[in-house]
Formats: structure tokens, C-alpha cells, sequence
């Protein structure tokens, strides 16, 4: 998982050191026009550089992801994993253990160790935890979150979303129940409205505007029978649509935020049930013949659960 890129001008124009289980593949391009000097010096250069990495990267680690200490929500710790399988796939980790033993804003003892498994089967891959056995970083963990938002595919990450991250069987009947129960025979609009966390940083979506597109869409669907999926941590959002769309609006039973604080934070209600609610929710997203979305780590896992899903962005996301 180790990686080094470097960039010049003249002589190299970038190596880049990837530790595969036991071998260091080395990348060197040299540009054409550079000078003997030039070329020399940088030769060494590598050269040293070679030594040095080739002495402090592990030949086969196997690697432990823990709760990052930051504390971020679920669907931000999903980005990290399927950041973290990517790696693992490719051979760049000997084994994976996602271990997030009691920490976390989703743990609750009731449920014992390692929120994960409350929701998804164990992700317990390759070599065990041995002498090699390494921890992931808090960095480390961003960094994979980043790779999955931004480097990763869709097809990729849903390629490894079906091959890993298995919901339980409890909660796969749920979100089946659910469907079966609500969804067919219906064209569902699914709309996932991010109202906390939006509120001072300007990047709030009005409820006029999200009624907007909604209508918009109910347009489109023609003379086919429809219904509206409603995701939302904002019960002022949720109490809007039910009154513009009687009869129509559909949603999981869930806490909502009445003050703008962010669900996941909120300390009335129980961890492993906010953990459940979210889980319903981005997977359902998923199965809607349309996602109107805001930004959020949340309904951006429902993109690689689905990567043929439609899809109206409501909002610029950093």
C-alpha cells in the first residue's frame, strides 16, 4: 500500500515504488533530451532512493484497519474500506482485517465489539494478524476513503462491494421486505436530501429547489405509476414532502434531526439502530430507478451499489 511518486522536468520524469506482497516494481521513464549530467545525477538518485525504500517497506504485511480516531460516520469508514479491498485485490496488502473493536459512534456494547459486523459479515482476508501484522493510519484511512471517491470506478468499486461487503442476513431481509413491500410495480424517485452539516457552509439545497427537480422527474416518468423514496437526517424536509406529495412519499421509520445537529451525533438515539436507519437507506437509494441526491458520503455509496442508477446531483460537492 506503499506508494512514492516523484516528478522532474529533466532526466526522470517520474518513478513510482509499489510494494506487491515481495516484489518492488520500479517505473522509470527518461526523458530524451536531458544531458549525461543530468541524467547521472538522477540515476544515483534513484539508486539511492531505491535502497532506502527497499529497506523500510515490508515484503508481506498484513494490515489491521482500526476506528480512525476522528470519528467519522459510517458511510465515510465504507469509502475507507472499499479503498482498503482495492489495495488488498491488488496485492498491495497481504491480508485485511476491518477492526474497529469498541470505538466508534456506532458501537454499542449490547452488540459487542466491532460496530462493522453489526451490519456486514467479517471482513477477515489472507494472512491473520501475525508478526508482520501492521495498523492502518488515520491517514491511511483518508487516503483510502479518497481513492474510492475520486480514482476508484464505479464498476470497480461495485465489483468489490459484491465480492466483500456482504450485509447480514437480518438486514439483506429488511431492505428486501422493504422493496418488495413499497417499490414494485411502482418507477420510485429516491431523493436523498443532506439537510444537516449544510446549514451555515453554503452549500445548502432549499427545499423550493429540491421540489423542483422532484417535480421535474414526476414529469418525465409520464403515465407510469410512481412513488417518492425520501431519505433525509431532516424531519423539517420530510414533513414538507408528505404535505406536497400526499400518499406518494415513502421512507423508513428513522430519527430525524429537528435542530440541524447531524443524526449520527445526536445522543438520544441508539448507536446501533442510527448505524441500521443509515444502512436502509443507502441501500434502498440504490434500488430506485432515480437518485436526486445532495452531497454525501451516504448516497455516493448508493452510485456503486448501483453504477447504472440515474442520477441529478443537486448540489456542487467539494
Amino acid at each position: 500500500m506503499w506508494e512514492l511518486t516523484w516528478g522532474e522536468t529533466n532526466a526522470l520524469n517520474f518513478f513510482e515504488f509499489t510494494d506487491k506482497g515481495r516484489i518492488l516494481i520500479i517505473q522509470l521513464l527518461v526523458h530524451q533530451t536531458c544531458t549525461s549530467v543530468n541524467f547521472m545525477f538522477h540515476l544515483l538518485s534513484l539508486v539511492i532512493m531505491i535502497c532506502l525504500v527497499s529497506s523500510t517497506l515490508p515484503a508481506e504485511v498484513s494490515y489491521r484497519m482500526p476506528h480512525p480516531s476522528y470519528n467519522p460516520g459510517l458511510f465515510s469508514v465504507y469509502h475507507s474500506v472499499v479503498g482498503a479491498l482495492d489495495l488488498y485485490e491488488r496485492k498491495q496488502l497481504h491480508g485485511l482485517h476491518v477492526d474497529f473493536a469498541d470505538k466508534g459512534l456506532y458501537y454499542e456494547a449490547a452488540y459487542g465489539l466491532n460496530w462493522w459486523e453489526y451490519y456486514f459479515k467479517p471482513i477477515r482476508l489472507g494472512k491473520g494478524n501475525g508478526a508482520n501484522s501492521s495498523l492502518f493510519t488515520d491517514k491511511e484511512i483518508t487516503q483510502c476513503a479518497h481513492a474510492t471517491k475520486y480514482h476508484i470506478t464505479h464498476l470497480r468499486a461495485n465489483m468489490l462491494i459484491k465480492k466483500y461487503i456482504k450485509p447480514k442476513r437480518e438486514l439483506r431481509k429488511k431492505i428486501d421486505d422493504f422493496y418488495n413491500a413499497f417499490f414494485k410495480g411502482f418507477y420510485v424517485i429516491g431523493i436523498h436530501y443532506r439537510g444537516t452539516n449544510q446549514m451555515n457552509n453554503g452549500n445548502r439545497v432549499s427545499h423550493d429547489k429540491a421540489l423542483h427537480e422532484i417535480q421535474k422527474a414526476i414529469t418525465s416518468v409520464g403515465n407510469q405509476q410512481w412513488k417518492l423514496f425520501v431519505a433525509t437526517d431532516e424531519e423539517a424536509f420530510y414533513n414538507f414532502l408528505k404535505e406536497k406529495f400526499p400518499n406518494r412519499v415513502l421512507a423508513i421509520k428513522a430519527s430525524r434531526s429537528k435542530d440541524g445537529t447531524p443524526v449520527h451525533l445526536e445522543n438520544y438515539k441508539a448507536s446501533f439502530l442510527k448505524g441500521q436507519e443509515a444502512v436502509l437507506d443507502c441501500y434502498l437509494l440504490a434500488r430506485c430507478d432515480l437518485l436526486l441526491k445532495t452531497c454525501s458520503n451516504l448516497s455516493d455509496i448508493s452510485t456503486k451499489l448501483n453504477p447504472k442508477l440515474s442520477v441529478v446531483h443537486l448540489n456542487h460537492c467539494n
